[in-house]
């Protein structure tokens, strides 16, 4: 592996795909259970806008054991 280069698995499933790259929406109210994923998939997909677009984020939770996960 090239030292410049890093490989994240990025693997989402559908529901998480659809929610954070099916729609250019600024606002998005999101039906899901506990067990869904979303923080997870949150992050990943930070990840990936950080990486591939350049954006800076800043994660806000209202629990602070989500953020430490």
């Amino acid at each position: 592996m090239d030292k410049r280069s890093i490989n994240i698995d990025l693997g989402y499933h559908d529901r998480q795909l659809e929610i954070f790259y099916g729609s250019d929406t600024r606002i998005k109210v999101i039906a899901k259970g506990r067990r869904f994923g979303l923080t997870a998939g949150m992050a990943r997909y930070l990840i990936d806008e950080m990486i591939n677009n350049k954006i800076g984020a800043l994660w806000v939770d209202t629990t602070y054991s989500n953020i430490t996960r």
